[in-house]
């Protein structure tokens, strides 16, 4: 249970499964606000992995590290491609904030039950 951890609520969309396809066959997903919301708000919290700077013999180069990832209780179920977009948070600078789901894992704890749920995240 992560609960007291949570400090930002987001809303989440999907886009439908039967996807029409264009003349050049690609998919058309059509506009996100159409996506039908999953869930409309739950609690999470978002991690930014600090940047590193890499010096070389050319020039510094930043490198993004290991990501954007989001925690939230193992009771709800992300995919990748889902669209995440806070609606609540301390820092207002987040709200309406659009992500892009990338990837999702689940975290055990020793016992082997599912503790908590992560899914990498990238701005849209």
């Amino acid at each position: 249970m992560i609960s007291p951890w949570l400090n930002t609520q987001v809303s989440v969309q999907r886009r439908s499964s039967g996807i029409p396809r264009n003349p050049l066959n690609e998919p058309a997903y059509g506009k996100e606000a159409t996506w039908t919301v999953v869930y409309n708000t739950i609690w999470v919290r978002i991690e930014y992995s600090p940047e590193a700077t890499q010096y070389t013999q050319l020039g510094e180069r930043v490198n993004a590290g290991s990501g954007t990832f989001m925690y939230f209780e193992p009771t709800y179920v992300i995919f990748p491609q889902d669209r995440i977009t806070v609606v609540g948070s301390d820092d207002v600078s987040l709200v309406n904030k659009l992500y892009i789901v990338l990837a999702y894992f689940n975290e055990w704890d020793s016992l082997g039950n599912k503790h908590h749920s992560v899914v990498q995240i990238q701005t849209h």
